[in-house]
């Protein structure tokens, strides 16, 4: 009972926030409640038990070397910014592999026996999928729901979400968690599922998500039915995902004199000139630099550019590399990115072919979604990091317990 009120809170966390006051600090509650809950149970840990994976390991090692070099960055940067937006910024560049890493700890005793929690997966994916669909439907008629912008002849919505990004990710969440389900119990793909909430993401307009849900969905096909060739499968699947966000991936790493490509030149450059760091926490790309508007972002001109300026900053903070470029230095952004590409390789590792591309997708949506926005240090990291840990954790204890039969 209480794994499943969990999950139901971190599915709809940003939910939650968007209609109950109560829930706008669940992301970093959640965060220290899961590294406290953690670190208890891992001191009963006997000594011959394995609570991580060597990877998993090696991970923390490297995130923990990637902070301590952006502490030194704060502490030799001359950028003027306060103490308290420093350890504000700190709190929620790491609260994601707090989320992560607690969390595997405690669903290493929480997941005892999958079964438990396929009828409950399942009838929650579906409800919240045909739902949602309902009220698209009604929508239609009566048109009663916030547009966000226009994309493929429709009106974007958030279904009640803070923003379309946010259901976005939830529809893609779940439909790991039945997908996971349905090749556990079933033995197969859930054709209709997939495609009904292909149809949802349109609606919503988010080409990034959309983008990365075909990619899955072709990389779970090539997986399937054409192993030989999963190789060209998965080329295939991520040409596909640059041709679809082919304007975003412009705007970031070829036009530079759109937002993003501004944003990420910028920080280049800023590394540069504070090399071997970064111009300190709280300084360029995070949230506390456009709380506090950045003494950079006067230097380079930002305060005269749309996107940019105080006045009209939606860009800011688009872009996760170049926060981290930014601010911690590119020594500390290499080693941010192996860790992550190392969370990715241990996601499949865990269990590989198709059982393995369905549980590192929440991680593979991390490293598509990162240069084009700040969704691990957001509040979706909560949702995107618990769903992670509890895919790894649910195959884990699979083979521990065929092992110990």
């Amino acid at each position: 009972m209480f794994l499943r009120l969990l999950l139901i809170i971190v599915l709809f966390s940003n939910w939650l926030e968007e209609w109950i006051p109560l829930f706008t600090f669940t992301d970093e509650i959640l965060a220290l409640v899961l590294l406290i809950l953690g670190l208890i149970k891992i001191v009963t840990v006997k000594k011959h038990e394995k609570v991580f994976t060597n990877l998993e390991v090696l991970v923390f090692i490297l995130i923990s070397i990637v902070y301590f070099i952006g502490v030194i960055s704060t502490i030799f940067s001359n950028v003027d910014t306060t103490f308290p937006l420093q350890i504000y910024t700190l709190f929620a560049d790491v609260k994601y592999i707090l989320i992560y890493f607690g969390a595997r700890i405690l669903l290493r005793y929480y997941v005892t026996n999958s079964q438990e929690l396929y009828s409950f997966i399942v009838k929650l994916s579906y409800l919240f999928t045909l739902l949602s669909l309902s009220i698209f439907v009604l929508d239609l008629i009566f048109n009663f729901m916030q547009g966000y912008s226009n994309r493929f002849g429709l009106k974007n919505v958030a279904y009640g979400f803070g923003h379309p990004a946010e259901f976005s990710l939830c529809i893609i969440l779940l439909t790991a968690l039945n997908l996971y389900f349905s090749l556990r119990f079933k033995h197969k793909i859930n054709y209709v599922y997939v495609i009904l909430n292909l149809l949802l993401l349109f609606t919503a307009g988010r080409v990034t998500a959309i983008a990365f849900y075909i990619t899955l969905i072709l990389l779970i096909l090539f997986f399937r039915y054409f192993r030989r060739y999963v190789f060209i499968g998965a080329v295939v699947s991520f040409t596909s995902a640059i041709i679809f966000t082919f304007n975003k991936f412009n705007e970031t790493f070829i036009n530079v004199q759109e937002p993003r490509g501004i944003l990420m030149v910028t920080s280049l450059d800023i590394a540069k000139r504070f090399f071997p760091f970064g111009s300190g926490l709280g300084t360029f790309g995070s949230n506390a630099s456009r709380t506090n508007y950045s003494e950079l972002y006067y230097q380079y001109g930002f305060d005269k550019i749309w996107g940019l300026a105080p006045w009209h900053d939606v860009f800011l903070t688009d872009s996760y590399w170049a926060m981290i470029i930014g601010e911690y230095g590119l020594i500390a952004s290499f080693i941010n990115l192996i860790a992550l590409l190392l969370l990715l390789v241990n996601s499949y590792y865990i269990s590989k072919g198709i059982f393995g591309v369905v549980i590192f997708s929440p991680i593979l949506y991390i490293v598509i979604n990162t240069p084009v926005d700040t969704t691990i240090v957001a509040n979706s990291s909560l949702p995107l990091m618990f769903v992670a840990a509890l895919l790894i954790s649910l195959r884990l204890t699979e083979f521990n317990n065929t092992d110990r039969q």
